[in-house]
């Protein structure tokens, strides 16, 4: 008899169809049993499945012929969208630190990568990671274009119904996450799915999608699974938006941070550079009267060098009190954003259990770290143009089938070198003009407010 796995499958926000999810992910398994050299196909299902579970049979080389069963986690039925008002404000609240939560996830995958690859050297590793400068970027002009069409939107009224149910609906389903409103509805449906998938499996694997994986992983860590496997998780964001519902002293806090931090950078950039300037024309000073060649006596030499000296001395001290004040000012900012903070309970806790990854470099929703115990597994990336589908285009990949069959029979029989991405020297030129670009709007910005302080 062929041994059986079940695996409860768990969408993210929006609505979906019965079985949809499982279908994705049946698609998913087949082109990943292919890319080993093995076959997936349809098989029957057994008389006690649930509907929208589906059923197949899977033979890989180094492994015996096994069944998967694909239970379908579908939860969105079962709550109801809020009003689309209420997630819009809530939408506006937190967009500076989505976009901080994605720079901060992007530079974490990218470092990652490099790690990957065996660069170990600082500035190799940090100059792609540097194209995260666009974001700050891009986002003001995408805000600008959005307020500009809002009228337009507002006054067409099928645009409008589109609109309204894309934010109540689909973002609306984080809103509620993140407000504890699907603990009792989607977190406690899945985990009865789960128990009564055990009763006919002979191991159980729980996949979630986006918000789907975060459901996955608050049931995991309560119910006995055997694996778990993350598609493109949002655990990252809508951990720390979970956090920041908790806390409204931190969300003020953080909102101070941003809002003085250009001024800081000002500071201490200004000094620095005053200080680069000095150095600059000190050792031109010293060396410009070498040309054309000629004598020069002890005297001289040693009036050029000492020159020189005091311009790297001058330039060692320049800025010091300036960047004594930003180690305060981060200091400070961190030990209050510290005490506000109110995590919850099960935060960062981790399924008793292994653990893989699936996750893009152009996905922005599932970008952050991972624990060190956990496979992560990346995805080559679509075209660039299409960025934008990235996040639901994993099922169409088998390099996302074979992490869930990875997930079942283990990596040994898998026998094959996980996909790390490459970063071509594009990137890299692209990353150091965004860092220097952005280091100076950020320094303009700071310098300009400076200027209409009224001290």
């Amino acid at each position: 008899m062929k041994s059986r796995f079940g695996i409860v499958c768990v969408h993210g926000i929006g609505r979906q169809a019965q079985g949809q999810t499982a279908r994705e992910v049946a698609t998913a398994v087949r082109r990943g049993a292919q890319e080993l050299g093995g076959s997936a196909v349809d098989a029957e299902p057994s008389a006690d499945a649930l509907p929208g579970s589906l059923t197949l049979d899977v033979d890989l080389p180094n492994s015996d012929p096994f069944q998967v069963v694909l239970h379908d986690g579908r939860w969105d039925h079962l709550v109801e969208p809020p009003p689309w008002r209420t997630v819009l404000l809530w939408m506006l609240r937190v967009a500076p630190f989505a976009i901080w939560l994605t720079m901060a996830g992007w530079v974490s995958d990218i470092l990652d990568v490099q790690e990957r690859h065996g660069r170990k050297d600082s500035l190799v590793q940090m100059l792609p990671a540097g194209t995260v400068m666009l974001l700050p970027l891009v986002a003001p002009l995408l805000v600008a274009v959005a307020i500009l069409i809002t009228p337009a939107v507002l006054l067409n009224r099928r645009f409008a119904t589109a609109t309204r149910t894309v934010v109540s609906v689909w973002i609306g389903d984080a809103w509620m996450y993140r407000s504890d409103r699907l603990d009792e509805s989607a977190i406690a449906a899945v985990r009865d799915l789960v128990e009564h998938a055990q009763q006919s499996s002979h191991a159980v694997v729980v996949l979630g999608h986006s918000q789907g994986a975060e459901i996955g992983r608050r049931v995991a860590i309560t119910t006995d699974v055997d694996a778990c496997v993350w598609v493109g998780s949002g655990e990252f964001p809508l951990g720390v938006f979970r956090m920041l519902s908790r806390s409204p002293g931190m969300v003020v806090a953080l909102w101070g941070v941003l809002l003085t931090f250009p001024i800081v950078f000002a500071i201490v950039a200004t000094a620095l550079w005053n200080g680069l300037v000095g150095l600059i024309s000190a050792v031109w000073g010293a060396f410009d009267w070498l040309w054309p060649p000629r004598v020069l006596t002890p005297g001289g030499l040693s009036d050029r060098m000492s020159a020189v000296s005091d311009g790297f001395f001058d330039f060692a001290w320049s800025g010091v009190g300036e960047m004594l004040f930003a180690l305060a000012y981060f200091g400070v900012a961190f030990w209050v954003i510290m005490r506000l903070r109110k995590a919850p309970v099960d935060q960062l806790n981790r399924p008793p259990c292994e653990v893989f990854v699936v996750k893009s470099l152009l996905d922005p929703v599932c970008l952050g770290p991972r624990d060190d115990t956990e496979f992560v597994r990346f995805v080559p990336v679509g075209r660039p143009s299409a960025w934008w589908r990235e996040h639901i285009a994993y099922f169409g990949k088998p390099e996302t089938g074979v992490a869930v069959l990875e997930s079942i029979v283990g990596s040994h029989p898998i026998q094959r070198v996980p996909y790390v991405p490459r970063m071509g020297v594009g990137v890299h030129m692209l990353g150091a003009f965004a860092m220097g670009t952005t280091a100076y709007l950020l320094w303009a910005l700071g310098t300009w407010m400076l200027g209409i302080l009224p001290f």
